[in-house]
């Protein structure tokens, strides 16, 4: 009942607030500790760029725009991550079976490259609505919330790969943490 009344107030609490700012690791790492006894899938909302606390970003420069078609081997800067904060928080979350799923409603530049490292660590997704509209997006956002809740899935697996004499495993794609080189870490 203390919850559901709390959730009922919620809207009512915030309903004069003007202040956009975000703070999207410290609401993670709170979520985590919560769930660090057992395990499972955190769902996280975000419609602005982190910009407070624990794994704050800011918008990046248009550094290297301009050179995407020279054919350079090196990863373009702007899908690398920041700075390596979420994903040293993304791995505590997998090592604990913590899943990550991001919501990112937005209008605005959101660094979702920064961002991702945490669902893709964890075993989770990124459902991206970009522009966000709230007349035209309520349904799919709706949609997609509800089958990540009610879909089949497993949690806390842990996947090792065999091979015959001759053969080995190169390399892995997909959303995990490999933190043992022989062992790969599902939360989700």
């Amino acid at each position: 009942d203390s919850l559901e009344q709390l959730l009922e107030s919620i809207p009512s609490m915030f309903e004069n607030n003007r202040v956009a700012d975000s703070a999207f690791g410290a609401a993670m790492k709170a979520g985590f500790l919560a769930m660090k006894p057992t395990g499972g899938k955190l769902l996280v909302f975000q419609s602005v760029l982190p910009s407070v606390g624990t794994g704050s970003l800011s918008a990046r420069e248009t550094e290297g725009r301009s050179n995407i078609s020279s054919g350079d081997k090196e990863a373009h800067k702007l899908l690398q991550p920041v700075d390596k904060t979420l994903k040293t928080m993304a791995l505590e979350f997998a090592e604990y079976q913590v899943c990550v799923d991001v919501f990112l409603t937005t209008q605005s530049y959101t660094d979702v490259a920064s961002i991702s490292v945490v669902p893709s660590t964890t075993g989770g997704r990124v459902y991206y609505y970009f522009p966000f509209s709230a007349l035209s997006d309520p349904a799919k956002l709706f949609n997609d919330l509800r089958w990540n809740i009610t879909r089949p899935q497993g949690l806390e697996a842990v996947m090792r790969v065999r091979c015959s004499q001759g053969l080995q495993v190169q390399d892995y794609s997909g959303n995990f943490c490999k933190r043992v080189p022989t062992d790969i870490d599902l939360p989700a």
